[in-house]
């Protein structure tokens, strides 16, 4: 699915969020069940023109 910058049209770069641990951002349903599969991976997407970020999961239907 393609993201366009709400502020100037770009489309949105799909990048990595790093932390100091190695750890992967998800997004869980609430609530929250233990082993369930309610959650996906949490990206950021930047606009290369004016730096407007936004983040989105990967797996949106999980969230139904």
């Amino acid at each position: 699915m393609e993201h366009l910058c709400p502020k100037c049209k770009s489309k949105l770069t799909k990048c990595v969020a790093r932390t100091n641990t190695m750890c992967d951002l998800a997004a869980y349903k609430f609530p929250v069940k233990p082993f369930g599969k309610g959650y996906s991976d949490l990206f950021p997407y930047v606009c290369p023109v004016c730096g407007y970020t936004e983040w989105y999961v990967e797996n949106p239907e999980k969230f139904k």
